[in-house]
């Protein structure tokens, strides 16, 4: 009788009103199926279902966060990856300083930006600096390839006052 209660418990409807499961009762999969789905989300929801798979196993959702910000092989969702990355580097500082330099080959080099204010500032402005410190060179010795931090850093010149500030940090 419990097992038929779980069950059916574990039943909803989906938004053509077919009957389905409302969770596969792993985290990591549940995350992996709805991330991508969450760009609306309250931010306190999109960190619930992450941590809840980082309790599970945390080297798949750490996994499953970089597939959500890769822009090139996987979701590209920014605003998701964003939100956690800021509340793990307050959490797991870490971990998040040990993966700096895939931030931005997974997504762009602005996403660096949520880690002001947080423990791994320094770590993070010491990569920006390292980087355009070798963009530099590059396009002094005429390198066809050179990264793309000066475009996405902020400006001061900037008429958004948060933008400003963030350029005065960096």
């Amino acid at each position: 009788m419990l097992n038929f209660l779980k069950k059916e418990s574990n039943m909803t409807y989906t938004e053509n009103g077919a009957l389905t499961y409302s969770t596969t009762k792993s985290h990591c999969l549940d995350l992996f199926a709805t991330i991508g789905a969450l760009r609306q989300a309250q931010a306190a929801e999109i960190q619930n279902r992450f941590w809840s798979a980082w309790a599970e196993d945390p080297n798949t959702a750490f996994r499953l966060l970089f597939f959500a910000r890769d822009i090139r092989g996987g979701l590209g969702e920014r605003r998701v990856f964003r939100i956690i990355l800021k509340e793990m580097a307050q959490i797991t500082p870490d971990v998040i300083i040990r993966h700096i330099p895939y931030i931005a080959e997974y997504g762009r080099f602005d996403d660096l930006l949520v880690l002001l204010d947080t423990p791994c500032q320094t770590q993070m402005l010491q990569y920006l600096q390292k980087q355009l410190q070798q963009d530099i060179k590059d396009m002094q010795a005429k390198k066809e390839s050179i990264s793309l931090l000066a475009k996405w850093l902020p400006s001061v010149n900037a008429s958004n006052k948060e933008t400003v500030k963030m350029a005065k940090k960096v």
